[in-house]
């Protein structure tokens, strides 16, 4: 073999793939592109890859054998060179890897440092953050020392796996641009510092500090990009550890001006200003632009090349905002979805957090099997979770003990979150901790101990400005007073509670217990306190009482019928129009189940009033066509039920003035005021606006019921008059017994009076 070719060999043994332009550039040899083809033709240690004919790689043991060769042909000058050289043309081709370990081989610091500072975000958008910390890990200290951007792209690569260590490369390389006067070094270190510690358990409180301490002293950033990201990360921080700030409110409008405006802000760092301005926003009661705000974040992402990371935290955000708007269904789906990807990606730095949004929406929701299911995922990540998770599956084991009605394992469990959190400066959760024991504490007959809560609760909801814990704070402290007979402070404070209510648009609430706020909502409705809000919070959240209220008119029933002086049918608060001789028959079916009382009533006797001539096979074939057609018309399986062959109407569903009617005029109990006893049979009469079902006079079927509602009307008439007689209130008396004539014009009972 000639000396050239022997050089050759030598020199392009330091590439791991050779190609001829590599070869050409680092030995100076024109034909290398022939030398490696006539190589390979000889079966000389060389072969090609198949992924391109033009590329070429030695056998490992002969390209071992010509770097050791080399190294005792080169002096340690030449065989740095070569290794620099081989580095540079490898990079110049993209072989970015192969290039790093070639500089690293060679000793060559300061263009490894380069190559890797230039590459790094790259790699971390990639998700080869490990390979960027070997790489910085085999760099010596000192370089480090010099080039602080090594500490802080060593900071990101760290973020996902251990944010503590992550905090303190970002605070080395903070402290050493700041030594040397690198301002734009400073600000971006700072920046990445303080978002480093949003992941983390615990807060830096002299982190923040710092750079007001820089911005007083340099009030202009070095360029509008540093400024927007230091405001967005400033906002970050100050939202969640220092929410109390005054200049919080300013740092969170700029930084939504900088989220709001294209390119002001790279993507990562736009994703974590979403994240802490919708945390933020739906805290302080802004919900719909915490939504707006997570949409849009969604939408961006569409469009862009997004890390692992930054789905999980989108997911993770959308969970917690599908949270406090009660979707609950899309809670479910974007908490399994972020907790799938987690797991292939070994990415765990939201797992338990994405998990616990999905547990508080599962028992918010009253789902307590997925509740379960969650509990025990979130079990089984503790062995790798931070401070705050531990506390908060215990506070979901708290929530869960409440929701089966064991107010003991409720109290155990969330006095074990509060000692584990206890440490934690997070103002949302200690607020939560409180209005979830004052309500416990109510409950067990601790007064004293409940509204000591409720006031640490209210202080904490005040440092966040948080209308949400205000409004958690009032719903409470309306509950309390209402149950212990205190109506006139408990209405008022329920009034501003529902007021705060639908000014935010809240539909949901941690610690949320249905049965409380149906009490509530009944309550406001019979106050007449923000109807509208109530009615929209009861259909949301659908809450339904354990009796059916039938003397509620008000209540957003899915069905209201009236049957007294007229036919109207009202689905989901909208007047159905008849289409004529299509509706009849069910509209029929319908009128049939009233007249039986709604409750169960065999399938045989409904044939027997509708098609009263047809033989049995006919008519129970007719009976199951027209129940499909009247469920396709309520627009809800649910509201007709078939059981046993026996068909009945939801009560808790379905409304019938006929039927309220008849229950608020119940016989008087012993124990009735006169004035609540006259309440009810007023509003019982003001229902009565004509015969049940006069325009169906001529079936038979209805004759029954209407002659029992006609006597009971007449009967209340004059005992309400009578009572208004009593009470010297001639003239309400005179305006009673007029109202029962021009019903019913024929009521003899009422003349005699």
């Amino acid at each position: 073999m000639d000396e050239a070719t022997r050089i050759f060999l030598l020199k392009t043994a330091f590439l791991p793939e050779i190609e001829p332009f590599s070869a050409q550039k680092l030995t100076g040899v024109p034909h290398a592109g022939q030398v490696l083809s006539e190589l390979h033709e000889k079966n000389c240690f060389t072969e090609r890859r198949f992924e391109t004919e033009s590329a070429y790689r030695y056998h490992p043991l002969f390209r071992e054998f010509l770097i050791d060769r080399a190294h005792q042909h080169f002096s340690r000058e030449e065989i740095h060179t070569i290794r620099h050289d081989a580095a540079a043309v490898l990079d110049e081709l993209g072989r970015t890897e192969s290039a790093v370990e070639l500089l690293i081989e060679a000793q060559c610091w300061e263009e490894a440092a380069q190559l890797i500072i230039r590459e790094a975000p790259v790699y971390i958008t990639q998700g080869r953050s490990k390979t960027m910390l070997q790489w910085i890990g085999r760099l010596p200290i000192d370089r480090a020392e010099k080039t602080p951007y090594l500490f802080f792209w060593k900071g990101a690569c760290q973020l996902c796996e251990n944010p503590a260590e992550s905090f303190e490369s970002f605070k080395r390389a903070y402290q050493i641009f700041r030594e040397r006067g690198d301002q734009v070094g400073l600000c971006l270190s700072w920046a990445a510092g303080a978002d480093a510690t949003l992941y983390s358990d615990f807060a830096y409180q002299d982190w923040i500090p710092a750079l007001e301490e820089y911005m007083q002293l340099n009030p202009v950033f070095p360029n509008p990009g540093i400024e927007a990201r230091v405001i967005a990360s400033l906002f970050n921080a100050m939202s969640l550890q220092q929410p109390e700030h005054p200049r919080l409110p300013e740092m969170e409008a700029r930084a939504y001006a900088y989220y709001c405006q294209p390119g002001a802000l790279d993507f990562t760092v736009r994703l974590e200003t979403g994240l802490y301005l919708v945390v933020f926003n739906l805290w302080f009661g802004e919900i719909v632009k915490a939504r707006f705000i997570v949409d849009m974040l969604g939408d961006i992402s569409c469009g862009a090349v997004v890390s692992d990371l930054t789905i999980i935290t989108l997911k993770t955000t959308q969970a917690l905002v599908d949270f406090f708007t009660a979707s609950f269904v899309s809670c479910r789906e974007a908490v399994f979805e972020a907790v799938k990807l987690s797991e292939e990606t070994g990415i765990s730095i939201w797992t338990c957090h994405v998990l616990g949004h999905g547990l508080a929406a599962a028992l918010s929701d009253g789902d307590l099997a997925m509740a379960d299911i969650l509990l025990a995922r979130l079990k089984d990540n503790l062995g790798r979770a931070g401070v705050m998770d531990v506390g908060y599956y215990h506070f979901g084991l708290a929530w869960r003990a409440r929701a089966k009605g064991d107010l003991a394992g409720a109290y155990l469990n969330l006095e074990i979150a509060g000692s584990i959190l206890a440490g934690l400066d997070n103002l949302p959760c200690h607020a939560v901790l409180h209005t979830s024991l004052a309500e416990l504490c109510f409950r067990r007959g601790d007064d004293c101990s409940a509204r000591k809560h409720l006031d640490m609760a209210r202080a904490v909801g005040v440092r966040m400005r948080s209308r949400v814990v205000e409004f958690m704070c009032l719903v409470l402290e309306a509950e309390m007073e209402l149950e212990q007979g205190r109506e006139v402070v408990g209405i008022d404070l329920l009034c501003s509670a529902f007021a705060l209510g639908r000014a935010c648009g809240i539909v949901n609430t941690y610690w949320w217990q249905p049965e409380i706020m149906v009490r509530l909502c009944l309550k406001a409705l019979q106050a007449g306190i923000e109807t509208d809000y109530v009615r929209g919070l009861i259909r949301s959240r659908g809450l339904v009482p354990q009796k059916p209220p039938m003397d509620m008119e008000e209540w957003p029933w899915k069905v209201k019928i009236y049957s007294l002086g007229r036919f109207e049918l009202y689905i989901n608060g909208n007047l159905m129009r008849s289409s004529g001789k299509v509706q009849k028959k069910p509209l029929e079916m319908l009128k049939s189940l009233i007249v039986l009382g709604g409750s169960e009533s065999r399938e045989g006797q409904v044939a027997d009033l509708l098609w009263p001539e047809s033989d049995g096979d006919t008519a129970k074939n007719s009976l199951k066509i027209t129940l499909h057609r009247l469920r396709e018309m309520l627009g809800n399986e649910r509201v007709v039920q078939i059981r046993e062959g026996k068909l009945s109407l939801d009560q808790h569903q379905v409304w019938v003035d006929a039927w309220a009617f008849e229950e608020m005029l119940q016989t008087r109990g012993s124990d009735d005021r006169d004035d609540e006893y006259m309440r009810r049979a007023e509003k019982a009469l003001c229902l009565y606006r004509g015969h049940f079902l006069d325009e169906d006079h001529d079936k038979p079927w209805t004759v029954t019921l209407r002659k029992r509602l006609r006597d009971r009307f007449k009967h209340a008439v004059v005992a309400q008059g009578n009572l208004w007689r009593e009470k010297g209130a001639a003239d309400r008396a005179v305006a009673c017994y007029q109202r029962g004539l021009d019903v019913d014009d024929l009521a003899e009972e009422v003349y005699r009076c």
